[in-house]
């Protein structure tokens, strides 16, 4: 079984791969590189474990909330590898993979994930162990107003996410830990869905919201700009 990991919903540029039972990884943070590194990072895992893309059986992919960017790169990667060869793809919320990447490293079993959504929102998740060592969804993804996220960050959650990198005076929670979602938290998850047959081929970026209203003002510019 090969299967090849892409996350690129942060400025966390992160590829995986599994094959012969081994995991192997390569990430590099690069907000605005992420395009000249992603194919270079995919093309060396599969060059040291000795296999060609035609012989992937799966590709996991992180599929947002996060960076508009790099989750257009991610999914554009991923269609392109999964046209050319018929691969499967298997879609995996990026919040989901955030919170793996949290257990992975600490061992939290329970968090809060609140991700900027720019224009004062915020992406938030919960997210608890399950028997398969895999972190679920206690409850359904939201967008969320900031003034209301403020209300929730004097709970006893456990809280991890970038929103406290994109305001400042935001209230530091009482117990918060730093990391960032990578390869081989998505392919973690990505390996339990293929034993669950959670595998489709029609993949499309989670918005959470109305796509345009995601864009920032200087994208949506351009996108008019370009019609």
């Amino acid at each position: 079984m090969n299967i090849l990991a892409i996350e690129t919903s942060t400025k966390n540029c992160s590829v995986a791969l599994y094959s012969s039972q081994k995991i192997t990884q390569q990430s590099q943070l690069a907000s605005r590189e992420q395009a000249q590194l992603v194919l270079p990072m995919i093309d060396s895992l599969l060059s040291q474990a000795g296999i060609a893309v035609s012989e992937l059986n799966a590709i996991a992919l992180s599929v947002g909330p996060g960076s508009f960017t790099g989750l257009r790169l991610g999914i554009g990667v991923a269609q392109g590898l999964s046209l050319a060869h018929n691969t499967p793809v298997i879609p995996i919320s990026s919040l989901a993979v955030w919170a793996q990447a949290a257990y992975a490293s600490a061992q939290l079993e329970e968090v809060a994930v609140a991700v900027n959504a720019h224009m004062n929102e915020v992406y938030l998740g919960y997210y608890g162990i399950n028997k398969q060592k895999v972190m679920n969804k206690n409850k359904p993804d939201a967008l969320i107003k900031l003034d209301e996220f403020i209300t929730l960050t004097n709970s006893n959650n456990h809280f991890i996410g970038d929103v406290w990198e994109a305001y400042s005076d935001l209230p530091e929670p009482e117990r918060r830990y730093d990391c960032l979602p990578d390869g081989k938290a998505l392919l973690n998850i990505a390996l339990k869905n293929l034993e669950a047959q959670k595998v489709i081929d029609d993949v499309s970026i989670n918005y959470l919201r109305n796509q345009d209203a995601w864009k920032t003002t200087e994208q949506q510019i351009n996108d008019r700009r370009a019609c």
